[in-house]
């Protein structure tokens, strides 16, 4: 799913902020998300620069990214007053209905 086209993970993915980061978040001017090798800046937060950076990762490859992976929050638009961040993997909820059952990524677990 983590793979999918934006328009179909959007159903089933969503973005969220860890209330231990909400504080930080709301002061932000700006974020760092690296998933994989690469880092990428951004002025806010959405599920398309999540779901890019994911995708460039192997198929097999994407959960441990997203663990491995970080967003970092800044206070200002240059990126040189950290907020703070965590784990990638704490900023993405997950629901997948699959018959009776409902698979959910939560808080990175």
């Amino acid at each position: 799913m983590l793979g999918w086209p934006d328009e179909e993970a959007a159903e089933f993915v969503t973005l969220v902020v860890p209330m231990t980061h909400m504080d930080g978040y709301l002061s932000s001017h700006s974020l760092t998300i690296k998933i994989g090798s690469a880092r990428r800046f951004v002025n806010h937060l959405d599920l398309h620069n999540f779901l890019l950076r994911i995708r460039l990762q192997d198929p097999g490859a994407r959960l441990e990214a997203l663990r491995r992976g970080y967003v970092r929050m800044f206070a200002d638009a240059d990126g040189t007053e950290s907020l703070g961040g965590s784990s990638a993997i704490k900023w993405v909820e997950a629901a997948l209905p699959l018959g009776p059952r409902r698979f959910f990524l939560l808080d990175g677990v």
